[in-house]
């Protein structure tokens, strides 16, 4: 019995891994592109890489939520 819960509980950890997959890879994407122009706005500035994508990752994530 409960061997059988535990299956049941894992298929659906895997369904529900399986649909947030594709959003997680688009929340990504909108950070790079937004970091990309933040690179791009001060001409592309070595050093400030992490910078410009922890500034697009708080965007993006405040405007979701």
């Amino acid at each position: 019995m409960v061997a059988k819960r535990k299956e049941i509980i894992e298929k659906l950890d895997q369904k529900i891994t399986k649909k947030q997959a594709p959003d997680d890879e688009a929340i990504q994407s909108k950070i790079a592109e937004v970091a990309y122009y933040k690179a791009e706005k001060r001409g592309f500035e070595p050093s400030h890489e992490m910078e410009d994508w922890f500034e697009a990752e708080n965007e993006i994530m405040s405007s979701d939520s």
